[in-house]
Formats: structure tokens, sequence, C-alpha cells
């Protein structure tokens, strides 16, 4: 092989793989080719890198082997199925080098097989204007590719029914829709689907009659109460009960189109009734019906398995469970499905109830900020590294929550501990940092990551946001351009920038947090509270927050909790009002031109 490395790569593949041969070789050249845009990724041809890609039985349930021999310019890489091979793609297009024009293979080799059973994402399509329901197919199909690449192998979906006034509504359908196509794309990269379905929330157009009623403060006993919403019904109400199987039976019915390796059966949040005869909800009425939804499961999809949330779950609830079911384990419950919170660790102290398999449920979206994602990137991985290595023991996998982008590199991170849970935090950082931006940057992003992570909640930052917003400059002016563009590179950058900004106007906007404003309130009023600071730093951090509104399609969001901070202010005249990332640009020189998915 050439040392100046390599300028053409002809992908091969065993004859199982000849009808995925094409789309394969379009996810690699996507890869390459925005790294290093002189080299060709071809499937025929004679001159170049053999990349060999085949099936090969015996190497472990979706893992991966990869042989390497550059000198005679043949690397195979081999999947014991589909998810294993694109796992194995990702990890040697990771650990290769792009120079310029030239791509230099990885010289990375052995078998690797993951740890956990369940490496999944919750994708919030949930009509509520989230980046999954707003985003274009051809975007969300890239994003999807990434993840299969990282070895993520299950996608899951909530219908947000409560947000529709019935089945046949145009939101309703163009929801469930958008759902589908996104479950399209992830059968034909190979990746499985799952649902959640809200036992007792149905949709707007409920009988008042059947509705849930509010606990009562002596049924509640002194444990915390659960919101209980107009589309929750009765299930101790007879019609209200049919009225929920039919429901279920709906929803299951338009769920089994996509064929599902999971459902999830949830009662809370939403859901709930707090009626005499359905308290304690958890444990009572919430567990009978659970198992009756079960059985209309297993009778439209056998091949299906049920997971049990236990999500809000208090610790008296936890007891109460290993009670019910200290003679018999439920068949019908493959999962608990619980969180990763100190509701994790009951199932620490004392075991899981029946002994039933536990998967986790990190909440990697909202993580304590408002806006969920608002000021960029909000990588917290110390927190949730501990957090996992804490719980991991006990898991055979996991859902992270995810209601947009700008949670990326926990995505990264929780994909990699999945598979395995002996990485460090700097390892898995590291490579992500490498490959999405450059081996030359590790040091400057690892430092703002760690940064941000002090700086999280707003009233938090200090002047360290400083050293922070001067390593993202510096790292920066060493990226590609098409690294500079990546959204993923713009949602650090912005993250620094806002941090920075922010704390340089603290004095105005500081002192209604310090008297316990809401959130809401906060980002409502926040124009005013900067109107007479320095009118540079507003348009740079209004620049900020309209770019991010942009990335993320949350341009005309009504909900405070999912839209970055809109500043009111006139843009100045030597500014075109066009231009993608106006003011901001006005700080980073940044050509125009659109911003790369990549």
């Amino acid at each position: 092989m050439d040392k100046n490395g390599v300028k053409q790569i002809i992908v091969k593949t065993s004859n199982e793989l000849e009808a995925k041969k094409i789309r394969l070789t379009q996810i690699i050249n996507r890869h390459i080719s925005f790294r290093s845009p002189g080299v060709k990724v071809a499937n025929w041809g004679e001159k170049g890198l053999n990349l060999i890609l085949k099936l090969e039985n015996g190497i472990g349930s979706e893992g991966y082997k990869i042989e390497n021999n550059i000198e005679n310019e043949n690397i195979v890489v081999a999947g014991n199925d589909n998810r294993g091979l694109l796992a194995g793609i990702g990890k040697f297009l990771r650990t290769s080098s792009y120079i310029g024009n030239s791509f230099i293979p990885s010289r990375c080799q052995g078998k690797s097989i993951p740890e956990k059973l369940v490496r999944g994402m919750y994708f919030a399509v949930t009509g509520g204007h989230t980046y999954y329901s707003d985003a274009p197919v051809n975007e969300i199909s890239e994003y999807i590719e990434d993840l299969a690449l990282w070895g993520i192998n299950n996608i899951a979906f909530w219908h947000c029914c409560f947000a529709y006034e019935s089945y046949n509504s145009m939101g309703a359908q163009r929801n469930m829709a958008k759902i589908d196509q996104i479950c399209n794309l992830l059968r034909k990269i190979g990746i499985g689907c799952s649902f959640m379905l809200t036992l007792n929330n149905l949709y707007d157009n409920i009988p008042e009659h059947v509705r849930a009623k509010q606990p009562s403060p002596k049924a509640l006993a002194g444990k915390r109460p659960w919101h209980v919403s107009r589309m929750d019904v009765c299930p101790s109400n007879p019609e209200g009960h049919d009225l929920i199987l039919r429901h279920a039976e709906q929803q299951i019915g338009h769920f089994a189109r996509n064929r599902p390796e999971y459902i999830f059966l949830c009662g809370l949040d939403p859901g709930c009734c707090g009626c005499s005869n359905c308290m304690p909800w958890q444990t009572n009425a919430y567990l009978k019906l659970a198992e009756e939804v079960a059985v209309i499961v297993r009778k439209k999809m056998p091949y299906c398995k049920v997971i049990l949330s236990t999500w809000g779950f208090d610790r008296c609830y936890w007891d109460e469970l290993f009670n019910i079911w200290r003679d018999r384990r439920p068949e019908w419950i493959a999962y608990l499905l619980v969180e990763n919170t100190s509701r994790m660790a009951y199932i620490k102290e004392q075991g899981s109830p029946a002994d039933i398999p536990v998967v986790g449920f990190p909440e990697i979206a909202m993580n304590g900020m408002f806006p969920w994602g608002g000021y960029g990137a909000n990588p917290n991985a110390n927190k949730h590294w501990l957090q996992h290595l804490n719980h991991d023991r006990h898991m055979v996998g996991g859902w992270p929550y995810s209601e947009h982008i700008q949670d990326d590199i926990l995505k990264f991170l929780f994909a990699n501990l999945y598979w395995d849970n002996n990485r460090t935090l700097t390892d898995i950082l590291r490579e992500y940092i490498s490959y999405e931006f450059s081996p030359l940057v590790v040091k400057e992003v690892i430092t703002a990551i760690n940064i941000f992570e002090g700086n999280h909640l707003r009233y938090a930052i200090d002047e360290s946001s400083e050293y922070a917003w001067e390593m993202a400059q510096r790292a920066n002016a060493k990226l590609p351009d098409n690294a500079k563009k990546s959204f993923r590179w713009r949602f650090i950058y912005l993250r620094a920038l806002i941090d920075y900004e922010m704390f340089n106007l603290r004095e105005y906007w500081m002192q209604p947090l310090a008297e316990g404003i809401s959130m809401s309130d906060f980002c409502l009023n926040f124009s005013n509270y900067v109107k007479n600071a320095d009118p540079d730093s507003v348009r740079r951090l209004k620049g900020a927050f309209d770019e991010l509104r942009k990335l993320t399609y949350a341009e005309n969001v009504s909900s405070l909790r999912l839209k970055p901070i809109e500043i009111s202010i006139a843009a100045p005249n030597n500014v075109r009002k066009d231009k993608r990332n106006s003011f901001v640009d006005e700080v980073i020189n940044i050509d125009d031109g659109e911003l790369c998915l990549n």
C-alpha cells in the first residue's frame, strides 16, 4: 500500500450480501468522502484497497471480526449477522485515518462481541415537534445509519395519543405515518423497532363518564401523587375497561405492521387512575390491565416480547412487587424497564422481583436542562458514565431517552457502554472526537466537554466558560471545513459560545433565577433582561440561539421546553438576513452553504 494512503476503495461482498452491496457501499462512501473527498469508493474496479464484507457464523450474536492484510491490500470485515457487520464496518471506519484526500485504513483487527443483548435508543416521535417528528426523513435515515455503525440494534417509539382527538384524526395519522416511515428505514438497514403503549391514556375524544379520577390524599397515604389527565380512562369502570382494551387492540394492530421486537406497557407519565378501586395504581389496576393487554400482544404478535415499565415506582411499590410475585414469576413479562436513577438502586440492593431481567431507561435529552438541549450539546458524560457503571451488572441493556440530536455524544457513550462496559470514558470520547472532528482537537474538545458539565445548569455558569470558549475556538481553527459545518461540531461550538456570552451578561439575567423565577418565564423574558447589555454580545447570543432552532427544526415549535431562547432584536443592516449562521459567523467566519448532517 502507498505510504501516502489509499485513493480508491473497492467494496466486495460475499454472495449472501449481494443484494445489500449497493447500500453498504453508499454508507461507506458517505463516511469516507465526507472526511477525505478525494478518495473514491466503488463496488467494482481492479486497483485499490479491497474492503471485503461477509457474514460468518460462529463469531457470536451481533458480533464482528476484522482481518487486516493491508500489505496485500485486503481488509475483511465479517459479521455474525447483518447487525454485527454494520458494527464492524463502523469500527473499521472510526479507527482509520483521514488525511486530506487520502485514506489510511485501520490496523484494528480481531473479534468483538457485544456485552448487552439490548442496545437501544428511544426516539420521541410524539407529534410534539421533536427533532424526530420534524426533521426530513433523509436526514433521519443517515442518522439511523450512524447509530447502526455504533452497534445500536433497536429504536423504540411512542405514539402520543393524548395529543390527538382520535385515531383517525389527521394529526394522529400523520404522526403514525412518520413513525412507519422511520420503521421502514430501520428494516432496510436491519435495526429492530419497539413501541411504547400507555395503557389507560387514550385519545382526546373519550366520554366524560369513563375518565380517571384524581387520587385522594387518603388513598395516597403520603405517597407521591401522579397527575391524572383528562385523557386517562378508569379501568375499574366496565365501559372504560372495554374502551381501553379496544384501544390497545387498535394500537397493537397498527404496531404489528412494523413487526416490533418489543412492546413496552406503561402506566405512568402519562396514565393513572386514583379511584378507590384502582388504587394503589402501580401494584393494582395497572398490573391487572398490563397482563390483559399482554394477551392481546401475544395473540397479534407471538414473536414480540413484553416489557413492563416501572417508571415512577417508588420504593414502597417495589417492595409490593416482591410480595405479589413471591410465589410465581409472571411469564408474560420478558423484562422490567427501570429508570437509571435511584430506582435502579432498589435493584442493586435486593435484586429484581421474581428475578425478571431489567433494562435501563437513561434520560439523556432533558438532562436537567431547560429548554431541553436548548443551549447546544448537553454532554453530561461523567455523570452518565458513573451512573451506568454503578448499575451496569443489573441490566441486559437499555433505551436512552432522546428528543433531539444535541445529545449525540451521550448516544455514542451508551452505544459503547452497552457494547463493552470496560471502555473508559476518555477512550470513548477520544474515538468520537477523532472521527467526527479530528484527532488534532481531542484535548481541546474533551476539556470543553468537562467544563460544559460543570456549567450545565444556567445558574452554575462561571468563569470556566471563558476557557471552554477558548478551547472551542482553538479546535475550530484546526478543523477541516466539512467538520466545521457538521451538526455535531456546531452543537459543541454553539454551546461554548452561549455559555461564554451568558456568563458575560450574567448581571442582567442572574437575579431573576436567584429569585426563583420559573424557567419558562425566564426564557420568555430573556430578551427583556438583556436589552441594555452589550449589543455585540447580545447579537452573538441571538445568532447562536437562532442557529440552534434551525439545526433542530424548532423554529415553529410552540413548547418552550423544546425551543431554544428567542432574542428579539433587529439585525444590523450590514448582515444578510438569509445567511444561515448570521451573527455567529461574525465570530467564526464560516463560509455560506448548507450545514452537513455528517
